[in-house]
């Protein structure tokens, strides 16, 4: 049996915006809504001493509590984000469900595909 070519997946960025319009991006997919809870928490726990004294306490919060309206909300297939302000650049992290191609294992000929069982539901 042929596994199915795509997969869930949820897409993480991390954009800080400066004031001048400079930006700095970083992106990945993982494949579970906790993982993108997670690397979410690691990049805000990197910067959180460097934020303004509100904003270090609002993601004290969200480090203690918040994380799991992102978790609750990124299961539901919906779009979560994650803003601080440092220094006058706009820090955003955002995740969101996603559908991602498999990587075939090994290598995969034509003929293998063509004379693979089908599905007779």
């Amino acid at each position: 049996m042929i596994p199915p070519l795509t997969a869930p997946a949820w897409w993480c960025e991390f954009t800080a915006t400066g004031a001048n319009g400079v930006g700095v991006r970083q992106a990945r997919s993982v494949a579970a809504p906790t993982h993108a809870v997670i690397w979410m928490r690691d990049s805000l726990r990197t910067l959180v001493s460097t934020l303004a004294r509100a904003e270090r306490e609002a993601a004290h919060d969200w480090l203690g509590f918040g994380q799991w309206e992102a978790v609750t909300r990124l299961r539901a297939d919906e779009t979560y984000t994650f803003r601080a302000s440092m220094h006058g650049a706009e820090l955003i992290w955002t995740a969101r469900r996603v559908t991602v191609l498999r990587m075939v294992p090994g290598p995969v000929t034509a003929c293998q595909y063509a004379s693979a069982p089908a599905d007779r539901s």
